[in-house]
């Protein structure tokens, strides 16, 4: 031992007792000086320990890393500073922010999910001369860190609204990150309680915070915030305002309430009773047997259904308390072609393509409706669209082309999920493969067969063209051509004695294809 510093060298093995005596004070017999005893021991095994006294670790979180040696009976023994230690801490897991000169400890953050190993090994001691002593390489320890995301509880707010002691309203939370195993708790259960499955239920008006603490090491947690309000303003949340005719419209309710930073939209409003009122029932009714579910867009806590009948624009009204809001809704019938499905259409003809039904423009804001035609952009075809229709043209390439009719809406405030509706049709370009000619009276079919003329009143004779599709489903098949727009008709009668023919100047029946002629 060194007088002037108190500092003890352990020379052999082996027990000593070392007491302190003051030189100015007398000492009395009777008295034992204070004193401590030194073992000097072999040393036997190597332990890493870690504050917190878990090894399941949380990411981000700093940590201090030590490590302990003991003699055979497991005796802690005191590390000097002259002992060296060889530590191996994984770079890729943690960030070493401070270490002791002789590895024996370290301050360190948790950087990445997973399983990382620690090792050490009792290498040497330095005696006061500088000289090396090397110790067995058989005093060693590891420990494995199971490091963890941090907890997080989803959704970290909840806000319930207050009816009654009676209403009671729930609510699932959701722990993600540690070990995955977690104990759930509630600073005020008469507030909101949770079960041990995360199950949140109501109770009184208040404020209480709700902990999800891994059951590995219950000092990482999570935490959400549950508020039991009074509710202050209603209104819909995102909801569809348009419906096809048979179909249903849900709509979404939201409650919220005026907090202290703002408002607070409430989470869970399916056990609150809503007052459901539509200006006009022929065209929306209520279903009865709709369940209320929460808005998959968040911003609405019940809901309720109705069921288009007619088409028509209306208003459904919400009300619960003293409080109230409105909102437009829209019923509109099946979106069907006026045109064939399937069309065949002579090379340099056009087509007009009619629809009726489908979404109508938007009573609230009418500049959004669209009707489009969707198809392959290497398809040879022209379109031109007006506000009674597309017209279709086709160019020089013979071919089958598949088109998709679009109508509906844009997104706009009031109608945040505008409807749509798709119909399709084919379209093929093609040149005819023979032609005949019928005759067509006042009430008779379009371009029907038979050829008597009638002396008593004029007739037209109509030129009708058959061919067949290069591709598509109807390939090979015989068809009346739908339009013959481009063809150029020569006209001739071999007996002009006993019928005269009179070419109109437009000789094509507007959308039939038909040239013709009156007798």
């Amino acid at each position: 031992m060194d007088p002037q510093s108190s500092k003890l060298t352990a020379i052999n093995f082996g027990a000593t007792e070392i007491s302190l005596i003051d030189e100015n004070v007398k000492m009395l017999s009777i008295l034992k000086p204070p004193s401590a005893h030194i073992y000097v021991v072999e040393p036997y095994s190597l332990y890493i320990r870690i504050s917190g006294d878990s090894w399941y670790l949380e990411k981000n979180r700093e940590y201090h890393i030590s490590l302990v040696i003991a003699d055979s009976d497991d005796n802690p023994m005191y590390i000097p500073e002259n002992a060296n230690f060889a530590t191996k801490v994984p770079e890729e897991y943690f960030k070493l922010i401070n270490k002791s000169r002789n590895g024996a400890k370290f301050h360190v953050k948790a950087m990445k999910s997973g399983t990382a190993s620690i090792q050490a090994t009792f290498v040497s001691v330095v005696d006061q001369d500088g000289n090396e002593r090397r110790m067995p390489s058989s005093v060693r320890g590891e420990a494995t860190a199971t490091i963890s995301d941090p907890i997080e509880i989803v959704p970290s707010f909840v806000a319930f609204p207050y009816v009654d002691v009676k209403t009671i309203h729930s609510q699932k939370l959701t722990a993600k990150g540690g070990t995955g195993s977690f104990v759930w708790s509630s600073v005020h259960s008469e507030i909101a309680s949770v079960d041990p499955n995360g199950i949140l239920l109501s109770g009184k008006l208040g404020e209480t915070e709700i902990f999800a603490r891994d059951v590995q090491n219950n000092a990482h947690s999570g935490k959400a915030i549950v508020q039991v309000v009074q509710p202050t303003g209603i209104g819909f949340g995102k909801s569809r305002v348009e419906a096809e005719v048979g179909t249903d419209l849900t709509l979404y309710v939201k409650l919220w309430a005026t907090g202290k930073f703002g408002e607070i939209s409430i989470m869970d409003c399916r056990h609150v009773e809503f007052l459901i009122k539509i200006m006009d029932n022929s065209i929306f009714k209520m279903k009865t047997d709709g369940t209320q579910e929460k808005s998959p867009y968040g911003d609405g806590c019940s809901s309720f259904v109705l069921t288009a009948l007619a088409s028509g624009d209306t208003t459904v009204m919400v009300q619960f308390g003293n409080m109230s809001a409105s909102l437009q809704i829209s019923a509109f019938p099946p979106l069907r072609l006026e045109t064939p499905t399937e069309v065949l259409v002579l090379l340099g003809s056009h087509l007009a393509v009619r629809t009726v039904g489908g979404p109508r423009p938007w009573i609230v804001d009418s500049s959004k409706f669209f009707s489009k035609l969707l198809y392959s952009k290497d398809s040879n075809l022209i379109t031109d669209s007006t506000t009674d229709g597309h017209t279709v043209t086709c160019r020089n390439v013979k071919g089958d082309v598949a088109i998709l009719i679009v109508v509906g809406n844009e997104a706009t405030s009031s109608n945040p999920l505008p409807a749509r509706a798709e119909v399709k049709m084919r379209l093929c370009c093609g040149l005819p493969d023979r032609l005949s000619l019928s005759l067509l009276r006042p009430h008779q079919s379009r371009c029907p067969a038979g050829n008597a003329v009638s002396f008593s009143e004029p007739s037209k004779m109509v030129l009708s063209a058959h061919g067949r599709c290069e591709s598509g489903p109807s390939m090979g098949t015989e068809k009346q051509f739908d339009s013959l727009t481009s063809l150029q008709v020569k006209w001739s009668i071999n007996e002009s004695n006993l019928v005269q023919a009179v070419e109109e100047a437009n000789s094509v029946e507007p959308h039939k294809g038909c040239p013709y002629l009156f007798c």
